[in-house]
């Protein structure tokens, strides 16, 4: 093989590489793209963001009704068909109980309460714009249905988009537990008795 014909090859070949490289990058820049990071999930492991809200009832929520108990917030909108599935779960799951969760409806108020009306479940609920886009804001919140648990420690334990009620439900329940627990066994919130209605 003659030396014109060896270096036509050789640079060839190293062509080929630097194109499959420069594909390679392209593709995967456009991944990137396709699928940004998740800020929200940069959040878990650290403490939660403190927060001051008030439900529909005029009842406070804050960071610190969390404190000692996991809980968490669920985000939901009345626009969204996965959060219609995952409240028909919890309104049957939770089958009277409380558990520490506060639903946010990205939404306006009259949707929300459309939402909620033939689901019945004794959690706060907050529907106020700016309380609604300072916990969004707060909370990295994307989209809907999302939910940001927490441990008993104040730190964020999850952040991600449930698939179903049961789903949330177990992520909610403490890791340490070594026996199953039902929805009763679930912290339940403090301040309203299991006998007065959320209206």
């Amino acid at each position: 093989m003659s030396a014109p014909l060896m270096i036509s090859l050789l640079t060839l070949w190293i062509l080929v590489g630097a194109q499959a490289l420069l594909m390679m990058g392209v593709t995967r820049s456009l991944d990137r793209l396709r699928h940004p990071p998740d800020p929200g999930r940069a959040m878990i492991g650290r403490r939660a963001p403190e927060f001051a809200v008030t439900a529909t009832g005029g009842e406070p929520v804050g960071a610190t009704d969390f404190a000692g108990h996991p809980g968490g917030l669920l985000f939901v909108s009345p626009t969204c068909s996965s959060c219609h599935k995952i409240l028909d779960g919890l309104s049957a799951a939770l089958n009277g109980h409380r558990p520490r969760l506060v639903l946010v409806c990205r939404g306006d108020g009259d949707a929300c309460a459309r939402l909620l009306e033939h689901r019945p479940m004794r959690v706060p609920v907050v529907t106020d714009p700016d309380a609604v886009a300072s916990l969004t804001e707060r909370f990295r919140i994307r989209g809907t249905p999302r939910a940001v648990l927490f441990g008993p420690d104040g730190r964020i334990t999850d952040h991600w988009y449930p698939g179903d009620a049961a789903q949330l439900l177990a992520r909610m329940t403490p890791a340490s537990t070594t026996t199953p627990q039902t929805s009763a066994d679930i912290g339940r919130w403090p301040r309203i008795p299991l006998g007065e209605e959320r209206r």
